[in-house]
């Protein structure tokens, strides 16, 4: 499970990417994979069975 500070930094820093990339437009769908990646990421990171 996230913490809230944990949380706090990710969307700072999905936020971020519309500064650092030129390109980015954060969209809806955009905004579902990457907290789908990142539910992913942080599972096979805490699960004892990764």
């Amino acid at each position: 499970m996230l913490t809230s500070k944990i949380q706090k930094s990710i969307r700072q820093s999905y936020q971020n990417l519309q500064t650092q990339l030129d390109n980015f437009v954060p969209s809806e769908l955009r905004t579902i994979l990457f907290q789908k990646s990142l539910k992913h990421s942080v599972g096979n990171i805490t699960s004892p069975h990764a």
